[in-house]
């Protein structure tokens, strides 16, 4: 080895990169998207919370599996902080707009969601209610339209 420096061993790393001084234990070290990330043996750079899981729980993540950061803290390697779940999972928890509109039971108008007054366009979720009061406003400023022609 060049300059006669041994290197430090992934577990040496990790721990050199994390301030456990809270309750969460936050990664100091290289960071892409909001999560910590560090270069294994094989030169792989991997997310630190995985790695986290990995030397805690002495075993591999699930293939298949992702992990959930409980406390919506994405630099947080904590352990207890990280739970395996499916990806579907970790979507359903999230704080997306997409998650914080599907959990949604009524619309801005404050009609209710339901199989009576939803209906479904593109994807997305309608309020009948409001709809239907769209089309007769729009239908009255066309009449009005047509009238002053």
């Amino acid at each position: 080895m060049s300059g006669g420096r041994t290197p430090m061993s992934l577990l040496d790393r990790f721990w050199s990169k994390v301030d456990d001084s809270g309750d969460c234990w936050l990664w100091t070290g290289s960071t892409v998207n909001g999560y910590g990330r560090i270069q294994t043996r094989d030169k792989k750079l991997t997310r630190a919370h995985r790695i986290s899981w990995e030397i805690h729980n002495a075993e591999p993540i699930p293939e298949g599996l992702v992990i959930d950061h409980l406390c919506r803290t994405p630099l947080c390697v904590n352990p207890a902080h990280l739970e395996v779940v499916t990806s579907a999972e970790n979507i359903r928890r999230g704080v997306s707009p997409s998650v914080v509109h599907t959990t949604k039971t009524h619309c801005p108008s404050g009609h209710p969601y339901d199989d009576t007054n939803t209906s479904r366009y593109r994807g997305s979720r309608r309020c009948l209610t409001c709809r239907r009061t769209q089309e007769a406003t729009r239908r009255v400023r066309r009449s009005n339209t047509r009238a002053a022609s």
